[in-house]
């Protein structure tokens, strides 16, 4: 299985959470070549950015407010619905496998 990853390319959103780090880490010690998105995935389409070929788009960013923020469910909804579809424009521009990770805030 160690070899599995190495050199694939790997594309994680959320990489600087807590099991983004992790993931990341991971990754990189069983050979995979990870890039860290590094845009809004609100304002940015990633499948129009200049990457190189990717393997795997691992999706783990999502939109969630501080709890004692007042909490608007409708734009928490929205923001991450568009977060998501720019992951999976970027795994399907790619032909890559898409991997969902997500957290209360998103379902």
């Amino acid at each position: 299985m160690h070899n599995f990853w190495k050199g694939k390319k790997v594309f994680i959103t959320g990489a600087k959470g807590f099991i983004g780090l992790y993931l990341t880490a991971q990754l990189r010690e069983l050979g995979a070549n990870v890039e860290i998105c590094e845009v809004d995935l609100l304002k940015t389409g990633l499948s129009e950015q200049n990457y190189s070929k990717i393997d795997y788009v691992f999706h783990l960013a999502a939109y969630s407010p501080a709890v004692t923020d007042k909490v608007n469910n409708s734009a928490v909804e929205e923001q991450n619905i568009k977060m998501t579809q720019n992951a999976l424009r970027l795994a399907q521009s790619h032909n890559a496998i898409f991997v969902f990770i997500s957290s209360t805030h998103v379902y």
